[in-house]
């Protein structure tokens, strides 16, 4: 479905409060990797590079259905789960999950009952 292309790397930073402005805040720190077909559905991809003492910095995964987070969102830091959140047409519902990444206690569980706008939210508090 995807080929062996190799991941679009190539972004605009925007401060929008969308996805991308939201991703490319991060992509500063590492590589973020879009694969998708013709209909621009398919996942995204952010790596980031190690830290200068060693450790794993965060990683995350979002499912894409028509240019927008639509699925799964699944964050991780030193290879583990750190936040889960479900998505559909490019808003945040359901549970969302957070841990501790070096404890494994969760930190964090909130119900969205009804969607939530989650990256312009998050792009605010880190432009803050």
């Amino acid at each position: 479905m995807f080929g062996n292309k190799p991941p679009n790397t190539n972004f605009t930073p925007r401060h929008d409060g969308s996805y991308e402005a939201f991703a490319g805040a991060f992509a500063f720190f590492g590589s973020w990797a879009k694969y998708r077909n013709e209909d621009n559905d398919g996942y995204d991809v952010m790596l980031s590079r190690p830290s200068t003492n060693g450790t794993l910095t965060p990683v995350w995964f979002a499912q894409i259905k028509q240019n927008k987070v639509d699925g799964l969102f699944v964050a991780f830091h030193d290879g583990r789960c750190e936040s889960v959140l479900h998505f559909a047409n490019g808003r945040a519902y359901g549970e969302w999950l957070e841990w501790d990444a070096y404890t494994d206690s969760r930190l964090l569980k909130i119900i969205i009952k009804s969607s939530l706008d989650y990256f312009h939210y998050m792009t605010q508090k880190i432009e803050m």
